[in-house]
């Protein structure tokens, strides 16, 4: 058996985390686990459901495979609000912290509807090639998969979530969140319709958002995050909050002790969370 042991110098260790896996010799993820300043690992379980369902893509003539966390209504009471999360596979990682904001920090009751990217995306699938195209604007010209995704979002899952799960899903009501390249597709989204969602957490984007060229409504949030430690990721973030700013968006920056990782946007999904609701005037660095 192979031992591999490596050492990082970290500055600020006691507020930073960071994301650990382990592979093997055929590139296989065989564990992983995050750390976050201070020796604390993030804990499992949580008292809320997620459920999988599957909706049709009429653009693409595909399935989609989604996932929804809905808070406890026994503890917390019914969803005041609903996330749209990209990546959405991603949902079993936040969950437990999304929870404890809302049971214990008085984050308002929220729902989370992660529909899910890459191989995860499609069912009878492995479709692990459309996440770029999907996400990035910057795709649009090549292929049809970015306005169809857009398309899926706005006329098939919003208009699903207010009707069979009776979820919160006027666009007061609604945010859409994502990292990295999800983050751009977040961005966009807010800046291109706002008639669906009124904020965006945009976490560590890998481009900034195109400059707007017409208003947005006056109740427009963007919370906009990167780690310290990305730096490419937080020069495109502060283009991002620049951009926002100049057309009159309320926008926060949140700047973390963390990489391109998990655990750079539990943080900042949470920190997003509390944002949107209380629409701070600026949290910048």
């Amino acid at each position: 058996m192979a031992l591999w042991v490596a050492s990082f110098r970290v500055q600020d260790l006691d507020k930073a985390s960071f994301s650990f896996e382990v592979h093997d010799r055929d590139g296989q993820k065989i564990a992983d686990t995050v750390f976050y300043g201070g020796g604390q690992f993030a804990p499992p379980g949580f008292e809320g459901v997620i459920r999988r369902f599957s909706l049709e893509d009429p653009k693409n003539d595909e399935r989609r495979q989604i996932f929804v966390y809905f808070p406890p209504e026994d503890l917390v009471g019914p969803a005041e609000r609903t996330v749209v999360l990209l990546d959405g596979e991603s949902i079993f990682d936040f969950a437990y912290h999304i929870e404890k904001a809302i049971s214990a920090d008085g984050l308002s009751p929220i729902a989370i509807i992660g529909i899910t990217s890459g191989p995860f995306a499609v069912e009878g699938n492995a479709a692990g090639g459309i996440r770029s195209q999907e996400y990035r604007p910057a795709t649009r010209e090549d292929s049809p998969r970015f306005d169809n995704y857009v398309d899926f979002v706005t006329k098939t899952v919003i208009p699903w979530a207010g009707s069979d799960l009776s979820l919160p899903s006027t666009p007061e009501a609604m945010t859409i969140a994502g990292f990295s390249d999800g983050a751009q597709f977040a961005a966009w989204m807010l800046k291109e319709h706002a008639a669906s969602f009124r904020s965006a957490i945009i976490m560590s984007p890998g481009e900034q958002v195109a400059k707007l060229s017409d208003p947005l409504p006056a109740d427009a949030i963007a919370y906009v995050s990167a780690g310290l430690y990305e730096p490419a990721f937080l020069s495109a973030a502060r283009a991002t909050r620049q951009r926002f700013e100049g057309a009159g968006v309320t926008v926060a920056l949140q700047i973390v002790h963390a990489g391109h990782d998990t655990s750079n946007w539990t943080h900042a999904l949470i920190k997003g969370l509390y944002a949107t609701e209380k629409a701070p005037n600026d949290m910048s660095d």
